[in-house]
């Protein structure tokens, strides 16, 4: 997960990427490629989780993470100068041309990822397999003058505490994944997409109703999801500081 050697060679680095699923899902009732339950109902003035609450979820793990980062000793560009930098545009545009001469790639940007304003929805796994975007990467890291950037993944789901016949109560859930790799391309800390894993996950401190397998989006439930981020980059700052030692 963790390349110490590398790591120690870090002393400033930008994240350039941070997205989330398109809305919550109930774990292992469904892909994570599509990972779109029927969940939204009674969301104040929309019907749309996009409009309602991903972007600010997926934005609160990204500022959250990021207040974390100096902890482990490494200087964090402020996100208005990373956005700023003409080589962030040319990433965007080779991320585009990538999903022009890929089909899942295409799918993949129209699945309906939640981003913070001014980032581009991005795969490390898909879009990162894909020379032009690996060298606009790696050009982008060195216009910024870091050692290292960063991708953050959020994943929003929820468990059933009890329930009968889909009918119940219901924990809100996240899961956070960090990558992290220097100028050359090479990684400093690898993990598995947020959706495939539970290593640095938070819980709700309180419940939703779950009817037919599916939970209201409303105040109250942006409300738990925020809790639930929380706990997963508390344990993240937790975990990766003491794999950074």
């Amino acid at each position: 997960m963790v390349n110490k050697e590398r790591a120690k060679q870090v002393k400033k680095i930008a994240i350039v990427t941070a997205t989330a699923n398109s809305g919550p899902y109930q774990r292992g009732g469904g892909s994570s490629l599509t990972q779109m339950a029927a969940v939204v109902s009674n969301a104040t003035g929309s019907d749309a989780l996009g409009d309602f609450g991903g972007n600010r979820l997926v934005t609160r793990a990204y500022k959250g993470i990021s207040s974390r980062i100096p902890g482990w000793g490494w200087q964090v560009i402020a996100e208005k100068e990373v956005l700023k930098k003409p080589a962030y545009e040319e990433f965007k545009k080779a991320l585009k041309e990538a999903e022009i001469d890929n089909e899942l790639l295409r799918k993949l940007a129209n699945s309906g990822q939640q981003v913070p304003t001014g980032f581009p929805n991005y795969n490390s796994r898909s879009h990162g397999t894909n020379e032009k975007v690996k060298a606009a990467l790696n050009k982008l890291a060195k216009d910024l003058g870091v050692d290292a950037i960063a991708f953050v993944d959020l994943d929003i789901y929820y468990g059933a505490s009890f329930a009968i016949g889909g009918t119940g109560v219901a924990k809100a859930k996240a899961s956070l994944s960090l990558n992290v790799q220097d100028q050359q391309g090479e990684w400093i800390i690898r993990m598995q997409p947020a959706a495939q894993t539970e290593y640095f996950s938070g819980d709700s401190d309180g419940s939703t109703a779950l009817v037919g397998g599916n939970i209201p989006f409303t105040d109250g439930t942006e409300k738990l999801y925020n809790e639930a981020i929380d706990e997963a980059i508390k344990k993240m700052d937790e975990g990766l500081l003491q794999k950074l030692k």
